[in-house]
């Protein structure tokens, strides 16, 4: 039978009746060594991944604006109350600020925003086939058909909606420049105004 001590704390080491050794310590030390060391790379990755995505499209527009312009007119179905060269500079615009914003971690949580806001618009309106869908299906079969029998460039789409969220509830990570500016800034003054 494992042996449980509990401390003042209320943290409990349950023990090995084998080996003695202290699981649930061992336990709590990968949980921390997770949570400081690898964490925070899996952050860093995620927004990195997000912005060489939206860094990409969005210069890909930003060097070819005709070519950008024409899409927008022609092949993406957007709402008539917005100029085509206006969505097109907005897009192309608000792509690359999001890739700049995630890159740093600089408004993290805005940045995905953004990201998820465009794809989502993408993926749900501005592409004919899922337009065409609700008209054909109604918007909730439509949506669950997307959901079920997702192309490659819907499953990229509800990847990149996935990683946005993930960082819009995490934060941009300990790497980066909120982190940074939140011990800089507000975590000094927070020690400031106790003293």
């Amino acid at each position: 039978m494992n042996e449980k001590c509990c401390n003042k704390e209320g943290a409990c080491d349950i023990k090995c009746p084998c080996t003695g050794l202290n699981i649930s310590g061992i336990a709590r030390c990968k949980i921390a060594l997770l949570e400081k060391g690898v964490a925070p790379l899996v952050d860093l990755a995620a927004r990195f991944w997000l912005a060489w995505a939206f860094w990409k499209s969005g210069m890909i527009k930003f060097n070819s604006p005709e070519t950008n312009v024409m899409l927008f007119e022609y092949e993406y179905a957007l709402p008539s109350f917005m100029p085509v060269e206006l969505s097109a500079t907005l897009a192309t615009y608000g792509e690359l600020l999001a890739a700049v914003l995630l890159a740093v971690g600089l408004m993290g949580r805005f940045g995905a925003f953004l990201v998820l806001g465009m794809t989502a618009f993408i993926q749900f309106y501005a592409y004919s086939g899922f337009a065409a869908h609700i008209a054909d299906m109604g918007y909730w079969s439509a949506l669950f058909n997307s959901f079920v029998n997702p192309t490659t460039e819907s499953q990229i789409h509800y990847m990149w909606m996935l990683l946005a969220l993930f960082i819009m509830v995490r934060g941009p990570g300990k790497i980066s420049l909120d982190s940074f500016c939140r011990k800089k800034f507000v975590g000094g003054q927070h020690l400031r105004q106790s003293a």
